[in-house]
């Protein structure tokens, strides 16, 4: 186990929209320290409601979310990479320290650049960026601060597949040596499986969880998406999604 990292654990929590509509229901959850854990679920059912409130972003209206740190340096990606049009690469990338008034950032961020493959766009404004380029600032700019909580809201879902394929080989390199716990959410159930460590499938509104795949693939490389044992594993996530929406094959 990662002692770095922070494990989170979600008790009964619930989650109303106009005080009325529920959302997440007393949902139990926990995510262990230096995992990388994905939320499937069908659209509307709450789980970036869920990651957003890990995150602190929203308030659950019942039950509490713990963390083994009081307060763990957390980083989002989101589903666009809200990069200031004005600012180049290493302008956007750098935001974070700046914003936390650190010193001495030049160097992390050209290591940051490096590993996300930009180095040589550090100059670009975002509007010369190809859609994959823009993600991957997004990604070196929530990586830049070193955060120990790295929550990702399906960052890639609006690329073409073979760019989101390849930004995920990205992330499984990127997060193999960190010292970070991922909570990620997605639609792609390959996706989720090439990625994680644990899946959690949640049901339709209200979000609750259906089942839990543990991923044990060891060490994720593009030849795995065309394995037997990989197809499987995403059939049976398939069938599990579709049970949570109350349908069967």
């Amino acid at each position: 186990m990662n002692l770095m990292a922070p494990s989170v654990i979600l008790r009964d929590v619930v989650k109303r929209f106009d005080g009325d509509v529920d959302v997440v229901d007393h949902l139990n959850l926990e995510i262990s320290a230096g995992h990388f854990v994905v939320l499937l679920g069908p659209t509307g059912c709450g789980k970036t409601t869920v990651l957003r409130m890990v995150g602190g972003l929203e308030q659950p209206d019942q039950g509490q979310i713990d963390f083994s740190q009081a307060v763990p340096q957390t980083s989002f990606c989101f589903q666009e990479p809200r990069l200031l049009p004005w600012r180049t690469v290493e302008q956007n990338v750098v935001l974070p320290l700046e914003l936390a008034k650190q010193t001495e950032t030049d160097r992390r961020v050209r290591e940051v650049l490096e590993l996300v493959g930009l180095t040589d766009a550090a100059q670009r404004l975002p509007a010369a960026l190809s859609g994959g380029m823009k993600m991957r600032t997004s990604l070196a700019r929530a990586l830049v601060a070193d955060p120990k909580l790295l929550l990702l809201d399906e960052p890639f879902g609006a690329l073409d597949e073979v760019t989101r394929f390849r930004l995920d080989e990205d992330v499984a390199r990127l997060m193999r040596d960190r010292e970070t716990t991922v909570l990620m959410v997605t639609h792609s159930i390959q996706e989720a499986v090439f990625l994680a460590d644990e899946v959690i499938v949640l049901s339709s509104r209200p979000a609750c969880i259906v089942k839990r795949f543990q991923i044990d693939f060891g060490e994720r490389v593009p030849e795995l998406r065309a394995t037997p044992e990989f197809a499987a594993m995403t059939s049976e996530i398939y069938q599990s999604l579709l049970a949570g929406m109350g349908e069967s094959l």
